[in-house]
């Protein structure tokens, strides 16, 4: 699954790049649209025959035609990581537990850590994916430095991108985040904030257990499409194993 997940960090970067340049493109010819906008389902068609300049409509078509090549490909991968997961089947039902977190960051997390029996507390797993500083004390000084750079990176990355379910999920979460917010700066809260996510994923883990704010509709879903996924591509997963409510 690592091997896997390198190649899709590659082809998301490609997205990324790419929608940069459409939008660039645009930008430079007097069209400030956003980027929700341009890469829209309904209103890519148009971007596309927005305007007569032949220089332009090329570029535009030819990165579009790119963009649509690169997602076709990034949801073959993603499908194909899905199912290399099935092995996982009980680690996968316990993480999207956490509201906010995908079948593929689960697998994401599973893919670095291997096995959460490894770590002897959260704080080392935390530091291990990154996102524990390194502290250094005296006698009298204590330095906070930066983040373990020897950890895995995969699965902060993608956590990052949906912190705000998390914390929207949690009331005590939302309310501390807020409290930290008024007098630290914005990365500083937000890393702080993947902390104690990936505390509680220790600890589900750990513990073999859902999530003690789990939206039991939403994780329903997840696993169910997850299932039939893995049902369509003929794979054998494991059912019979026991996680307490």
């Amino acid at each position: 699954m690592r091997s896997l997940f390198a190649s899709y960090r590659i082809i998301r970067k490609q997205i990324t790049q790419t929608k940069n340049r459409i939008h660039s493109l645009l930008k430079e010819n007097l069209y400030p649209f956003t980027k929700e906008y341009i890469f829209g389902k309904k209103t890519r068609k148009a971007i596309c025959s927005i305007s007569q300049d032949q220089i332009l409509s090329f570029q535009i078509n030819f990165w579009m035609d790119s963009l649509e090549r690169l997602e076709s490909s990034f949801g073959i991968l993603e499908e194909r990581i899905k199912i290399a997961g099935a092995p996982f089947m009980k680690e996968i039902d316990i993480l999207s537990s956490l509201s906010g977190l995908s079948v593929i960051t689960a697998l994401a997390i599973i893919a670095d850590i291997i096995d959460v029996s490894r770590f002897k507390n959260s704080k080392k797993f935390a530091s291990y994916l990154r996102s524990a500083p390194r502290v250094e004390s005296s006698n009298e000084h204590t330095i906070i430095k930066s983040t373990n750079k020897a950890g895995r990176k995969l699965s902060i990355t993608l956590l990052s991108q949906s912190l705000n379910h998390f914390r929207d999920s949690n009331k005590k979460l939302n309310a501390w985040y807020g409290r930290l917010s008024a007098y630290k700066k914005k990365g500083v809260v937000r890393m702080a904030l993947c902390r104690r996510v990936f505390t509680e994923i220790y600890q589900v883990l750990k513990k073999n257990e859902y999530h003690r704010y789990i939206n039991p509709r939403l994780h329903g879903k997840k696993m169910l499409e997850y299932k039939k996924l893995l049902e369509r591509n003929n794979i054998v997963f494991q059912e019979n194993y026991q996680i307490p409510a």
